[in-house]
């Protein structure tokens, strides 16, 4: 008996019960559960539903406990997987962390990697050999000027005020480089959206909403707030850009219906 797989069918059923949240969660991914250097990858078993066991794959480095990620897998032909350890599988909140990861699938397999190819950040960091600017890109979170724009952001966000919005939106454009203002974007609509499916997942299930990053210090994990706003918004304005990936980041570079600066 696999215990493992009896766990990942038994989260498979509650990932069913939200499939009407969004496209993202109507489908199973590829879930690899790591441990060490290597991953057990499940596979869903698209005629008889539920998942199966696939292969071993390696990861890049030792899973760190509690990992939660998605990433493509050489062992599937670079299909995007996610990635956790054991211990997400025995949670209703685990389970909604492996739900924000499917989300991250979906966007790999609905043109994350066109959208990445037509970033100057991308192209840039890609020149220097260093691939982790997702994570590591020198922000000017301290920075007084994108301070006071940013929170005019929050606060027309708070208020629901769709001049304010579009004003403080542009104020943040004036005040971030080029590549600056392509990061908070990249993270608003990763991050984003997964936060924003992550909260509707969790309103149906009973728990409490995820709200990291809703208060200074600025960081990272802060455009996982606001992109999370800023998609509700923008999905109360323009109903179904949620389910468009690729147009859902082009508004939220721009917040404008025309495309023609990306």
């Amino acid at each position: 008996m696999d215990e493992t797989l009896d766990a990942v069918n038994s989260f498979d059923t509650f990932r069913r019960q939200m499939e009407p949240v969004h496209p993202s969660l109507a489908t199973g991914w590829p879930l690899a559960i790591a441990e060490g250097e290597s991953a057990v990858v499940y596979l869903p078993d698209e005629q008889a539903g539920g998942y199966q066991a696939g292969p071993k794959a390696a990861m890049p480095a030792a899973a760190p406990a509690g990992i939660r990620a998605a990433f493509p897998l050489e062992e599937i032909g670079d299909r995007a997987a996610c990635v956790v350890t054991a211990d997400a599988l025995h949670s209703r909140a685990g389970w909604v962390d492996i739900m924000h990861e499917f989300v991250h699938c979906w966007q790999w397999a609905h043109g994350e990697p066109k959208l990445r190819a037509s970033l100057e950040i991308e192209r840039d960091t890609r020149k220097q050999g260093k691939m982790t600017w997702e994570l590591d890109h020198p922000f000017p979170y301290e920075d007084e000027a994108f301070g006071h724009a940013y929170r005019k952001l929050l606060t027309a966000l708070a208020d629901g005020d769709d001049t304010a919005i579009h004003t403080a939106h542009a104020a943040l454009r004036q005040v971030l480089s080029t590549v600056d203002h392509e990061y908070m974007t990249w993270q608003h609509w990763k991050e984003g959206l997964a936060r924003w499916v992550e909260n509707m997942v969790r309103e149906v299930a009973e728990l409490p909403p995820r709200c990291t990053g809703e208060e200074a210090p600025w960081s990272r994990v802060s455009f996982y707030a606001s992109g999370s706003r800023l998609i509700a918004w923008l999905q109360r304005t323009e109903p179904g850009i949620v389910e468009k990936p690729q147009l859902l980041f082009q508004r939220l570079y721009s917040l404008r219906s025309d495309d023609s600066e990306l």
